[in-house]
């Protein structure tokens, strides 16, 4: 007989640990009680509001991995500077 998990009570544990760097498989084992990863990926399948939360948790984990922060940041600035350029260029359409 299989068991019956309440996702209101495993996600946000799961969401958690995954935002704190955990991956998927291991953010299940840590959730008690402990849901198979293809009941996870199923629950992500079909609730969007969810999947939007997962997909957040995992942003906010890249975010907290070593200098990726400092990373983006150089390269928005980058792309700043490479988009002033651009407004200042004349438009010209083709013929």
């Amino acid at each position: 007989m299989s068991q019956i998990y309440d996702p209101k009570t495993v996600w946000p544990q799961v969401l958690e640990a995954i935002a704190d760097g955990d991956s998927l498989t291991t953010a299940l084992k840590c959730a008690s009680p402990s849901p198979s990863y293809a009941w996870a990926k199923l629950q992500l399948r079909n609730n969007h509001e969810l999947k939007a939360a997962y997909q957040q948790a995992v942003e906010d984990r890249a975010y907290q991995r070593g200098d990726y922060l400092e990373k983006r940041r150089s390269l928005m600035a980058n792309w700043a500077a490479y988009c002033s350029r651009l407004q200042k260029l004349p438009l010209t359409v083709p013929h």
